[in-house]
């Protein structure tokens, strides 16, 4: 085995325990549904570092070919369970959810119809591979293929975006922190909101 190859193969060993690791912990934790949302992301991850290993591996184009379809499973699957997971940080239902498993599942669709991959070298310029150059059969994606690959990309993208924007789609308001001193403060609140005030004006709390 390759050095190359004995890589993904350890990536695959340490996504595969993240998926199995997380989706325990979620079957304990099932008000966090993070955890199964990490452990079937971890799990799609793995399928795809495997996809590559046969990729790695593969001597004929059909070889080739079918290491790319598994790999175009693992990353519908994956822009699923991303939306999942960022919708299981934010506590909040994911208005793109529906529209991105529909995708995941058309992509699906065109895959098994076989309409995403074909044996040759990139006619449409080069693609993004996770893999440096290697001795193995050229493999492109077909136009229906690169339709897929480029909208794929905007889900990372957007799920980001949700996550940088978590304060405001939760509704927090942290304007009132600039009222406050620097350091240790504390406030009271009042008909309009909350207020700076003495620590030592207010009464401890006392746990019983």
């Amino acid at each position: 085995m390759s050095p190359l190859a004995t890589l993904i193969l350890a990536s695959c060993a340490i996504y595969g325990y993240g998926c199995i690791y997380y989706t325990l912990l979620a079957t304990r934790r099932r008000r966090e549904q993070e955890y199964l949302a990490f452990g079937l992301l971890s799990g799609g991850l793995g399928l795809y570092a495997f996809s590559e290993l046969l990729y790695v591996g593969s001597e004929t184009a059909a070889e080739a070919v079918r290491a790319h379809r598994i790999g175009s499973v693992a990353l519908l699957v994956m822009a699923a369970f991303l939306v999942d997971f960022v919708a299981a940080l934010l506590r909040k239902r994911n208005r793109a959810r529906l529209v991105v498993y529909l995708w995941a599942l058309s992509g699906l669709v065109a895959l098994g119809a076989g309409l995403l991959w074909e044996p040759g070298a990139p006619t449409y310029g080069p693609y993004l591979s996770l893999l440096p150059p290697i001795d193995a059969p050229a493999v492109r994606p077909t136009a229906v293929g690169l339709f897929y690959l480029s909208t794929g990309a905007l889900v990372p993208v957007a799920s980001g975006f949700a996550l940088v924007h978590r304060e405001e789609v939760i509704g927090a308001d942290a304007s009132w922190a600039g009222d406050f001193p620097v350091g240790l403060s504390c406030a009271v609140e009042q008909s309009d909101g909350w207020a700076p005030t003495s620590c030592a004006s207010l009464e401890p709390l006392r746990f019983e």
